[in-house]
C-alpha cells in the first residue's frame, strides 16, 4: 500500500491454515513497533483453525491486538474468496490510546468490559467496526444499542459460522456484537483492504 496510510494489508490462501497464513504474514512486509491493531477474516474452511491463525498471527508479527470474524467469504484489493482455506489481514500503525478493543455484548442489558467503559470515559469514540454473530436473535437491536453506549458511527459485518466461536476480540468469541472503537481525534476514514462477505445484512448495521 502507499506509505501514506498507516495500513499494511495481504490476503493468501492454501491448502491448509498452516500454509495459507505463512504465506499471508510474508506478503505484509515490515512491521514497526507502531502496528498495533490487526484485523483479520477467514473463510468457513478456517472456521475451526481460527485460533490456530489468530496464534501464528500474534507470534510472528508481534501485534497483540486482533479483532475479526469468520465470513462466508472473504475479500482484498482486486481479490475474493470464497471457498477453500483463506484469509485477509489487515494490520494498522496507531498509537496505543487511540482504539479500543471491545469484548462480547450479548444482549441490551449488557454494558461494555470495565477497561473500554474507562476508555470511553475519556471521550465518545467517532467510530466503531463492529462484527455481529447472526445465531443471536437480537442483533438489530444489539447493534442500536452498541451505537449508543460508544457514541459513535458503526461500520461492519456479521459472521457465517452457525457454530464454535467464528469471532476475533483479542480471543475467540462468539454469540454477540465485538468490535474495536477508535478515538475521535484520531479516526480517520480509509480504504479497507480486509473486509468480510456478510451472509446477510443486519438491519442498521451501518450508520455511515
Amino acid at each position: 500500500m502507499a506509505n501514506r496510510t498507516p495500513f499494511k494489508a495481504a490476503h493468501a490462501a492454501g491448502p491448509d491454515w498452516a500454509r495459507a497464513v505463512k504465506t499471508c504474514v510474508e506478503s505484509l512486509g515490515v512491521l514497526t513497533a507502531d502496528h498495533r491493531l490487526g484485523f483479520v477474516y477467514v473463510t468457513e474452511a478456517l472456521a475451526e483453525d481460527l485460533s490456530s491463525v489468530l496464534a501464528f498471527l500474534r507470534q510472528t508479527t508481534k501485534v497483540e491486538h486482533w479483532v475479526g470474524a469468520v465470513g462466508v467469504g472473504v475479500c482484498a484489493c482486486g481479490t475474493a474468496y470464497h471457498s477453500g482455506a483463506a484469509l485477509s489481514v489487515m494490520i494498522a500503525a496507531l498509537p496505543s490510546d487511540s482504539f479500543q478493543v471491545m469484548h462480547t455484548i450479548r444482549s441490551e442489558a449488557e454494558v461494555l468490559d470495565v477497561a473500554t467503559q474507562k476508555w470511553l470515559a475519556i471521550g465518545k469514540a467517532s467510530l466503531a467496526v463492529v462484527h455481529g454473530d447472526t445465531r443471536n436473535g437480537r442483533m438489530p437491536a444489539l447493534i442500536n444499542h452498541l451505537a449508543a453506549i460508544t457514541g459513535g458511527r458503526l461500520t461492519g459485518g456479521i459472521t457465517a459460522v452457525q457454530h464454535g466461536k467464528p469471532q476475533v476480540a483479542d480471543s475467540l468469541t462468539g454469540g454477540g456484537g465485538i468490535g474495536c472503537a477508535f478515538a475521535r481525534r484520531r479516526a480517520r476514514h480509509h480504504r479497507t483492504d480486509a473486509r468480510l462477505f456478510p451472509r446477510r445484512a443486519v438491519a442498521r448495521g451501518d450508520r455511515r
